[in-house]
C-alpha cells in the first residue's frame, strides 16, 4: 500500500511541478519514502523568517524513482515524480477537475494502471484532449 506524504512547497517550485517543468523533488529522507508513494504538495507562502500560510493550491504526484547516495549527502533524497497533463494541457476541459479528483482518489486507493479505473480515467483524458493521447 502506498503512503501519502503531505509537504509544504514554496510558490515557485510548486508552479514548476504543476506545469511539468520540474519532475523531481530534493527532500530530507525523513519519511520513509517508497516508489509508488504519493507526494501531496501544498503551496505555502512564507511571511518573514517565521510563519506563513497555505494558499489553498494543492497537487499530488506519485514517486516513480528514489535516488539515494551517489554523491548526495546522507539523509537527502531526490524523488522523481510522475508527469501528467495539467488541466491547461487538457485544453481547459470543463471536467478537468473531475478527472483530477478521480485520479487523486485512484492513487490514494492504490488503483493501478491495469485496472478498469485507469482505463476510464485514460478515456476521459482522451476525450478532453479531442481523442489524442
Amino acid at each position: 500500500m502506498s503512503d501519502i506524504h503531505e509537504l509544504k512547497a514554496d510558490p515557485t517550485p510548486f508552479d514548476d511541478v504543476y506545469s511539468g517543468r520540474k519532475t523531481a523533488e530534493v527532500r530530507l529522507d525523513d519519511r520513509g519514502y517508497k516508489v509508488g508513494d504519493v507526494l501531496h504538495l501544498r503551496e505555502h507562502q512564507r511571511s518573514g523568517l517565521v510563519g506563513g500560510q497555505y494558499t489553498g493550491r494543492e497537487l499530488r504526484r506519485r514517486i516513480t524513482h528514489i535516488q539515494r547516495g551517489y554523491g548526495l549527502p546522507d539523509g537527502v533524497v531526490v524523488l522523481s515524480l510522475e508527469s501528467r497533463p495539467t488541466p491547461e494541457q487538457l485544453g481547459e476541459a470543463r471536467d478537468a477537475r473531475n478527472i483530477e479528483s478521480y485520479r487523486i482518489w485512484a492513487i490514494s486507493e492504490g488503483v493501478t494502471t491495469t485496472t478498469l479505473g485507469y482505463k476510464i480515467w485514460r478515456a476521459a483524458i482522451d476525450a478532453a484532449m479531442g481523442g489524442a493521447s
